[in-house]
Parts: C-alpha cells; sequence; structure tokens
C-alpha cells in the first residue's frame, strides 16, 4: 500500500511537533482547488496557542517550503490569505491532496460545521505516535513525562505536578473532554510555561518563545491574560 502523502508530511522528522499539527489541522480544511484560508485565530484555537505563534510557524513552514501563502485579489472572504500545504517528493513540491480534492473550505459564515469532530488532541496524537490507530489511553510515569519534556527543551518541567493535576481530573481536561495525548498537553503546559518567563522578563526554556529573547511589554502581557496564559 502507498503511503498517503499527508502521512508523510505530518510524520516528517524535519518540522517540530507544532509545526505538523499546523500541516495537520490546515489538511482538514483543503479542498478540491487545493487550498484553505480558515482564520489564524481559528488556527491558534487548534492548536491551544496564541495568533502570534501562528504566525511564527506559518513563517517557518514558508520558508522549509512546507507551506505556500497566498492572498488573492479581488476574491472576497475578507482578504484571507490562502494556504496550500507542500511535501517534497522528490525534487518538487506538490500539493497535499492535488486534484483529488479534501475537505471542502468553508463558505462565508461557515465557521468549523465542516470539520466537526476534529480535534486538537486527536491530531496531536496522529502527529507524536504517526498513526491514526486509535489506542487506549495509558496516564504516563513521572520520568515518561520528564524525559519527553526535556526534549522540547524544558529540563525543569513539573511532571509530578502535571500527572497530579491530571490524575486529580481522572485523565480528562477542563472542558470535560479525555485526553487522548498526555504529550500534547505536556507541549501546551510547556508552551504556558513559556510565555510566562517572557512575561516576567525571564528567557524562555527552549531560547524561543512568541516574543523572541525581549521582556514582554505591558500590551503582551494583557494578551496573554485575555488568553488565560497569565
Amino acid at each position: 500500500m502507498t503511503t498517503p502523502i499527508w502521512f508523510l508530511a505530518i510524520t516528517d522528522s524535519t518540522l517540530t511537533p507544532m509545526e505538523r499539527l499546523l500541516l495537520a489541522v490546515l489538511v482538514r480544511y483543503q479542498g478540491a482547488n487545493g487550498s484553505a484560508w480558515p482564520k489564524r485565530k481559528t488556527l491558534a484555537g487548534h492548536l491551544g496557542t496564541s495568533e502570534r505563534q501562528v504566525r511564527r510557524l506559518i513563517g517557518d513552514l514558508k520558508a522549509k517550503g512546507r507551506l505556500t501563502v497566498d492572498r488573492p485579489d479581488g476574491r472576497g472572504r475578507g482578504g484571507r490569505n490562502h494556504y496550500t500545504v507542500n511535501v517534497q517528493k522528490g525534487d518538487a513540491d506538490v500539493p497535499l491532496f492535488g486534484q483529488e480534492g479534501g475537505r471542502q473550505c468553508p463558505q462565508k459564515g461557515d465557521n468549523l460545521g465542516h470539520v466537526t469532530g476534529v480535534y486538537k488532541d486527536e491530531l496531536v496524537n496522529e502527529v507524536v505516535n504517526g498513526t491514526r490507530e486509535k489506542k487506549p489511553f495509558v496516564a504516563p510515569k513521572v520520568e515518561q513525562v520528564r524525559e519527553y519534556a526535556a526534549s522540547l527543551g524544558n529540563n525543569i518541567f513539573p511532571a509530578e505536578r502535571f500527572i497530579e493535576h491530571y490524575a486529580r481530573l481522572d485523565w480528562h481536561d477542563k472542558g470535560g473532554k479525555s485526553v487522548k495525548s498526555w504529550k500534547g498537553k505536556v507541549q501546551t503546559w510547556h508552551a504556558h510555561e513559556n510565555e510566562r518567563r517572557v512575561a516576567r522578563g525571564e528567557p524562555p526554556l527552549d531560547g524561543y518563545s512568541q516574543y523572541g529573547t525581549r521582556k514582554a511589554t505591558p500590551e503582551d502581557i494583557a494578551m496573554l491574560q485575555a488568553e488565560g496564559v497569565l
């Protein structure tokens, strides 16, 4: 059986987990025309992060040739960017779906009806584990959490507190949904901790945050508070 091109994209070891997750989300939006135009706010909601980080991820994927971004003139739709996901096939970039189509892009005002049932944790599970097969959830050990956090550049991740937090919720998130990928939750926790550190004027744990190495401004802090990060 030929490996699907989309599978090659989201298991690309040259990309970070968040970059692969963003590609996976965009794949769900792409239609027969090979492009998608979700708002950055929508993408940020899927990834559980900020619009600024989404902007940075898009820029990195463009630089790596995995994403083409266009803004068609005179087509309405609020002047949104159109995204085309690419993967390397030989020496040429090819669209993820080409002319075979996929999920149609939403019409104006169609919100997320066309991706009903697509949740961030499911996508994280597919990206991290490299499979779409559903597996029973197994709670991680402290050492597993600590090792995975270290792979993200975080050597002081509060693994015990992380496990206690989710064990207290019977491994459900605050919205009551079952945790399908603890690694996805570690990524989110780690990203939020980075933003808190930068807001306090401290360097990010992995050398990166959406603010670079500068100290967060009052406007930055207000945005983080509005997003519930602080």
